[in-house]
């Protein structure tokens, strides 16, 4: 290989990957960490994927392969690597594996950032850096956004492979960084917002979040009892292999076996609680309402709990303090009384999450 992508490099490939058309193959260490050519690097430009006049982050294996070329960051690492830690792109082109590219940004990102990232990774979404959807909010003065299109995908990674090769390099610096972070690692969130939702949540008050019990992420909720012939005829079916669709949660689906459930943003099986995350237009309109309100009528019908967290809330500290208190009931959990400074700790991680985040 000619370019070893790392490090942010590395990170955008793997926020980017599923939306965009590459193919991944795992590569033999020996072929990998080779000096960077001019040719390769271009092909990495051609990818789209990296914003303009960001330095490309390549990986070499000793201080004598590294090149100087405008608009490039050479690392160089002498020791040995497991072998699966790096991936061929395409001819000329690898990247680092997710997981070895996970302990990289061990040494860039606080352990909110590192959590977050490590979801990412663990999540059922890619970020197309090029493609845009228009966002319409209502308000005073109509005005129009725009905001990276999700795209769904499977895993790059899960918290146990994240975990495993965290420990099999153990003296790499970040490892032992990394290693930590994954207690706070939620997989399948289905976009940023939701993880960042997420961790507010569970994350320990010293980093700004409440510490509230771990939620199962876009988790099935079944709900046979309740789904009428008229609540499928609204609804309509969906297979199970489209499990991985944007706003699945919207619709009763239905598994291999003909059973009905809802995939919901976080649920408490436990507390039969559901906890639903709406971030965008797509709980406008009256259709979306009726449907909205349809469900929460099946969930009390199943004795579940449906409460509704939007984005403006997550934002917005008063609101999320009193979601908290909401959530706090319903979980059967003692309110307790924050530690000095919990309220500029919660804006700092809402920020370092989302501004101050080098891969928003």
């Amino acid at each position: 290989m000619n370019a070893t992508l790392s490090h942010i490099s590395a990170a955008r490939f793997w926020d980017a990957f599923g939306s965009i058309d590459v193919p991944a193959r795992s590569l033999s260490i020996s072929s990998a960490l080779r000096p960077p050519l001019a040719a390769s690097l271009e092909l990495v430009g051609n990818l789209g994927i990296f914003p303009n006049n960001e330095d490309i982050h390549v990986l070499v294996s000793k201080q004598a392969d590294r090149r100087s070329f405008r608009n490039l960051s050479c690392h160089s690492c002498d020791r040995a690597f497991p072998n699966g830690s790096f991936v061929e792109i395409t001819p000329g082109v690898a990247v680092c594996s997710p997981e070895l590219t996970y302990v990289q940004m061990a040494n860039r990102l606080n352990m909110p950032q590192l959590s977050l990232f490590a979801m990412m990774l663990c999540g059922i979404y890619a970020r197309d850096v090029n493609a845009t959807e228009e966002l319409f909010q209502s308000g005073p003065v109509p005005r129009v956004q725009r905001r990276r299109r999700l795209y769904p995908r499977r895993p790059v990674a899960s918290p146990q492979s994240l975990r495993m090769f965290a420990q099999e390099i153990a003296s790499f610096p970040g490892s032992k960084k990394a290693l930590a972070a994954l207690e706070f690692v939620l997989p399948r969130s289905r976009s940023p917002m939701e993880s960042i939702a997420a961790l507010c949540l569970t994350l320990p008050p010293r980093y700004g979040g409440y510490s509230y019990p771990r939620p199962f992420l876009n988790y099935p909720v079944y709900v046979d009892e309740a789904i009428t012939p008229d609540v499928r005829k609204f609804n309509g079916t969906q297979p199970m292999e489209g499990a991985l669709g944007r706003g699945s949660g919207k619709h009763v689906r239905y598994d291999e076996d003909g059973r009905p459930y809802y995939e919901c943003d976080m649920v408490w099986p436990d507390k039969r609680l559901v906890v639903e995350y709406h971030g965008g237009p797509y709980h406008t309109g009256q259709e979306s309402v009726h449907r909205d309100s349809l469900k929460a009528n099946i969930f009390s019908a199943c004795g579940y709990t449906e409460l509704v967290l939007t984005k403006e809330t997550v934002f917005d500290g008063a609101k999320f303090a009193d979601f908290a208190v909401q959530l706090a009931n319903r979980l059967g959990r003692r309110i307790r009384k924050m530690p000095d400074g919990f309220e500029a700790k919660r804006v700092e991680l809402v920020r370092s999450l989302t501004v101050g985040y080098p891969l928003s």
